[in-house]
């Protein structure tokens, strides 16, 4: 299926023609009765996502709906998507992607009285333009989008909320703070100020569902033959450093056995109470490799 809103789907490899992707997808240990995490691969549509529901009440359950609604609802549009789009019309599709998710979310909450149903959200869009291929994206919250550059380089590409509201919407000061907390794996680390940032760093700022308005944040990179792109929930990226995650990727060609060494390795640190990473969570990680 292309859309899967449990654990362990069936056919996480998919070939498409244009694309081999592995997906791994399981619930918190804290509810492994309810995976409050969702996901779309839809290869045939150079269209990925993660969705991380949010709801603030654990025992609720009111953020898997908050994280299917959205998916469903970017499911419903992507399929109806022209394939025949500039870069540009890519970007206003990408925003439009994630307004109607946000919408739709919106409209759970007040018709269904489900206040913490809520998500955060990370698309990617692979484009083609003649013989160059792009990845837009845009993303809400904390779940994530990198690259794995063909010499084995990981660059993160979306920047989580909280840190740029913290940076005051300065995305370079923002970016190179997620870059440092990225790697910490003792608090001692970090001064006080700092140590606070990572202590809040799951607090998405916004996200699909909000009262408010989205504040967008669409990216462009070109992709090269032997790109990768990786997208996740804050369940595989709190866990593991980036160093951890490159690591992980660089040992594995395989898509599929990729995002479930992300997923084995996330998993055993959330056990780690002695350390400072550790974190019990859903976990969701989509490997895509694009074919030139």
């Amino acid at each position: 299926m292309s859309i899967e809103h449990g654990p362990n789907p069936e056919g996480r490899e998919q070939s498409e023609g244009r694309f081999r992707v592995g997906v791994e997808s399981v619930a918190s240990e804290r509810h492994p009765e309810r995976n409050e995490d969702a996901f779309i691969a839809l290869p045939d549509r150079g269209a990925f996502a993660v969705l991380d529901g949010v709801s603030g009440e654990f025992e609720t359950g009111a953020g898997k709906i908050g994280s299917r609604t959205a998916a469903d609802a970017l499911y419903a549009v992507i399929r109806k998507l022209s394939p025949a789009a500039t870069l540009a019309e890519r970007q206003e599709q990408a925003r439009g992607l994630l307004e109607q998710a946000h919408v739709a979310v919106q409209t759970v909450r007040r018709e269904k009285k489900i206040d913490g149903a809520k998500s955060t959200a990370a698309l990617g869009l692979v484009h083609r333009e003649g013989n160059r291929t792009f990845l837009v994206t845009d993303n809400i919250g904390d779940s994530r989008i990198y690259t794995m550059r063909h010499d084995g380089q990981l660059e993160p590409i979306t920047i989580d909320d909280y840190l740029l509201a913290w940076a005051g919407n300065d995305e370079a000061q923002a970016r190179q703070l997620q870059k440092k907390l990225d790697e910490v794996s003792r608090a001692s680390e970090l001064p006080p100020a700092e140590r606070e940032i990572f202590t809040h760093r799951n607090d998405p700022a916004q996200r699909l569902g909000d009262s408010r308005e989205l504040r967008h944040h669409l990216q462009v990179v070109e992709l090269n033959p032997g790109d990768r792109i990786l997208l996740t929930s804050d369940g595989i990226h709190d866990n593991l450093t980036s160093q951890e995650i490159t690591e992980l990727l660089q040992a594995r060609s395989d898509p599929n056995r990729a995002a479930s060494a992300l997923i084995d390795a996330a998993c055993e640190r959330s056990r780690d109470a002695h350390h400072v990473r550790a974190k019990p969570d859903d976990m969701t990680a989509i490997v895509v490799e694009p074919k030139f």
